[in-house]
């Protein structure tokens, strides 16, 4: 039986393929995802001159091969700016992707995907969340957000939200929102 890759040797060998420094949002990933067989999600972003992508990768150890793939051209709302890829920690190869513009705004787009050894399915998509910042934790996924845009100041919220997701029952839900309070951006 064939070892697992070593990710770190790969994803080091993959910053070779960055083709300017800095690197401007430009880079290539690979990520173990949860579940059986061994799935990996590679992510490839092209910063700020060209789309990004994920390849889902399955299979046997010794015959991994390309299962999937996340892009503009198969899945047509796919937001692909700005790539980030998030892996659930679970049973199953669910992760989110979190695209969206890096500036001052932080305004993001997040999908959660399932990979059922086929095919990969989007299970939910967010509006565009202003100020917005997101983690992995122990009880979900957590997006923090603008949830009242000051119309006066770009720069300030009036009301942040935190909001709770979770993979359970086989279905993507909300589990929780958190009202926090407005603040003020540099």
């Amino acid at each position: 039986q064939t070892a697992s890759p070593n990710l770190d040797a790969l994803n080091a060998a993959l910053t070779q393929y960055v083709t300017r420094q800095p690197a401007l949002g430009e880079g290539y990933t690979v990520t173990r995802l949860s579940g059986s067989p061994a799935t990996y999600a590679l992510l490839a972003d092209f910063g700020p001159d060209g789309p990004s992508a994920v390849r889902i990768y399955s299979g046997a150890p010794g015959q991994v091969a390309l299962a999937a793939r996340i892009d503009r051209y198969a899945q047509k709302d796919f937001l692909d700016d700005y790539i980030e890829l998030v892996p659930w920690k679970g049973p199953e190869s669910i992760f989110i992707t979190a695209a969206g513009r890096t500036d001052e705004l932080q305004t993001g787009i997040f999908t959660a995907w399932r990979f059922d050894g086929h095919q990969v399915e989007s299970l939910w998509t967010s509006d565009a969340l202003q100020l917005s910042t997101y983690e992995m934790a122990k009880d979900g996924f957590r997006i923090t957000y603008c949830a009242d845009p000051n119309p006066d100041d770009i720069h300030s919220c009036l009301k942040m939200q935190r909001d709770r997701y979770v993979w359970q029952d086989g279905k993507w839900n909300w589990a929780e929102s958190t009202p926090l309070p407005g603040t003020k951006q540099p």
